[in-house]
């Protein structure tokens, strides 16, 4: 009994990390703003199973990416930027197809912002 409960959930496991999206690379992110400005930025990923890490660099300069996960095609990460004594946590979450990524960015109490990532 214990064994294949072990077994079971060995696959679960694996299956997770098989399905999850090969997010590993660059990505290029254009936000749409509030004021119809366009806002550029670059991401770059690294993927290990459903970790994943990485950077984003834009004119605001470059910032780890935390709290990364991918679960299938489900992505979601985490960007603290810090700047004149003030820490902002920007929530990412989307999901990804081929080589797009839709994404939703969140910070404070503003209402989320679409984003789009695509491979070069």
């Amino acid at each position: 009994m214990k064994v294949s409960v072990r077994i079971s959930q060995l696959f679960v496991v694996l299956n997770g990390a098989c399905y999850a999206a090969d997010l590993t690379g660059a990505w290029n992110v254009t936000t749409r703003m509030p004021d119809g400005s366009r806002h550029e930025s670059v991401l770059n990923l690294q993927a290990q199973g459903t970790k994943l890490t990485g950077k984003i660099v834009s004119k605001r300069g470059t910032a780890e990416i935390t709290n990364g996960m991918v679960d299938g095609n489900n992505v979601s990460f985490t960007v603290v930027r810090v700047g004149n004594g003030d820490e902002l946590r920007i929530e990412f979450r989307g999901d990804v197809e081929g080589d797009t990524m839709k994404l939703r960015m969140r910070y404070r109490d503003h209402d989320p912002m679409e984003l789009i990532a695509k491979r070069p």
